[in-house]
């Protein structure tokens, strides 16, 4: 079995930690499950691609991939925005829910 180091800090932080590796595990596999708990934030959008896989709303077939696309590409916007801000952007909103629906929906939305 695959056993993560622990990490220093409160025993909040390690509950927190231990309660995203059991939510992620059955998604993703408990080695990487370890790896990605400690990164709060990833591990919400991943199990969140993962519910909308579940629950019909994604048709994304992996949600590892979709979510670390999402995540790179979201943080890769940021970084460009801030360090070219002399490109002619558009406005905060539009891009971001372009990245989002085709990587999220890549096959286009789930129609009900």
């Amino acid at each position: 079995m695959f056993s993560r180091p622990r990490l220093r800090g409160s025993s909040i932080t390690e509950e927190r930690i231990d309660q995203a590796v059991r939510q992620l595990a059955p998604i993703v596999g408990e080695p990487i499950a370890s790896q990605l708990a400690p990164a709060e934030a990833f591990s919400i959008l991943l199990r969140d691609v993962a519910d909308a896989m579940h629950d019909g709303t994604s048709r994304a077939e992996d949600a590892l991939a979709a979510a670390t696309a999402l995540w790179a590409a979201l943080h890769g916007l940021i970084l460009l925005r801030a360090h070219i801000p002399r490109f002619p952007w558009p406005p905060p909103g539009p891009l971001e829910e372009e990245i989002i629906s085709r990587l999220a929906f890549p096959h286009g939305p789930v129609s009900r």
